[in-house]
């Protein structure tokens, strides 16, 4: 028998005992336990603290008696090699040597199977904690159902009871409509039936007449749904028209900037260039004719887009520069008298289109009625 098993009770590698502390389970020769089942697990669960204690105290044990063995291992050998010719005491202390050898061998395999035990039931301790845990859950879950399965017992007769006083209601109301059929069958031949009879007609006839307006109706929506879709196209038409518009905007306000820039060139360049006052001249021109179609183009766009006071402005800008455009002042006309209401404005810019049209103009004789008629209710003097 070993040193290490005289000192601390323990197993060696080789013998096979049973675990009392895990419910009688056996122990492996290689010093690991036997799995258990799941019925020792739940007798066991509470001991597998006490079994991890001692097989903390025999690891503990198993680490002072290696370091002891180790400690006088070396002493020996440092004896042996240190010493002379052995003789009586020499042949002693190699028999201990080897003792302690053989001893500290047996010791080194002893601790292996403790650890391995130690681990074991560190895993069984692990696993009975989550057996608990889902058993104090099962627990739970039970008594909630438990519960539930009263509360759905209380509703189920609380049902029984409404259905046994709804029987006794249908028993009472099946007598009392046997009654009315019987009293019914009576009455069928008295002047009620007729009166009842007149009613049923006129409520068909009415019917139909209800049918009839539910047809123009329909028909009248469907009208309605046309037109609609054709307010979409028009719609989705006047949004490109828009955003076209926008486009010529951008591009005028742009070739606007440049002709801007293009007039202060010209002004320097005539400042200090005399003699070629007349070309710059000509080109002030073309660029005073290029700004004013530009405000003219604006003033277009804002009335499509209704803004008058705008377009008022961008009119005479144009006029401003070209005094003799007679468009911008029969549109200036135009919206003085048509929209915003001041017909001596429409009047002065009517008079300038009829100085400056052509004669083939096919505006000339309804502006010329225009001045006319309100000269005439005015009681002003006549046109020019």
């Amino acid at each position: 028998m070993s040193l290490f098993k005289q000192k601390t009770g323990c197993l060696a590698p080789s013998e096979k005992a049973t675990d009392k502390a895990s419910g009688g389970k056996d122990i492996a020769a290689d010093g690991g336990l036997m799995p258990p089942s799941a019925g020792t697990v739940r007798e066991r669960s509470s001991l597998t603290g006490f079994t991890f204690l001692v097989a903390f105290v025999c690891v503990i044990g198993i680490n002072a008696i290696y370091d002891k063995g180790v400690r006088a291992a070396g002493v020996s050998e440092n004896e042996n090699t240190e010493s002379q010719p052995m003789g009586q005491g020499g042949q002693e202390l190699k028999d201990k040597y080897d003792a302690l050898q053989k001893d500290f061998q047996a010791l080194s395999m002893d601790r292996d199977n403790l650890i391995n035990q130690a681990k074991l039931l560190l895993n069984e301790k692990s696993k009975a904690r989550e057996f608990e845990d889902a058993l104090a859950k099962e627990k739970s879950d039970r008594a909630l159902a438990v519960k539930e399965k009263e509360e759905i017992q209380g509703v189920l007769k609380d049902l029984e009871d409404k259905h046994a006083a709804l029987k006794d209601a249908q028993g009472k109301l099946e007598a009392q409509k046997q009654e009315l059929e019987d009293d019914l069958a009576k009455e069928r031949d008295k002047s009620w039936v007729k009166k009842i009879t007149d009613e049923k007609t006129a409520l068909q006839k009415e019917n139909g007449e209800l049918k009839l307006t539910l047809k123009e109706t329909q028909a009248a929506l469907a009208k309605l749904k046309e037109r609609g879709t054709q307010a979409d196209k028009a719609l989705v038409k006047a949004e490109a028209e828009l955003a076209q518009l926008r486009d010529t905007t951008e591009t005028l306000t742009k070739d606007y900037q440049e002709a801007v820039k293009k007039n202060k060139l010209i002004e320097q360049r005539a400042f200090e260039s005399p003699k070629k006052f007349v070309e710059l001249a000509h080109q002030n021109k073309t660029l005073i004719k290029q700004t004013g179609n530009m405000h003219y183009n604006l003033g277009v766009f804002y009335s499509k887009q209704k803004e008058y006071s705008r377009a008022v402005s961008e009119f005479e800008e144009a006029v401003k520069l070209r005094p003799d455009d007679a468009y911008s002042h029969f549109n200036l006309g135009y919206i003085y008298a048509e929209y915003l209401v001041n017909r001596p404005k429409a009047i002065e810019h009517f008079r300038h289109y009829l100085r400056l049209a052509k004669k083939d103009d096919k505006d000339l004789d309804w502006v010329k009625k225009y001045i006319l008629t309100w000269q005439a209710w005015a009681g002003k003097e006549p046109m020019e």
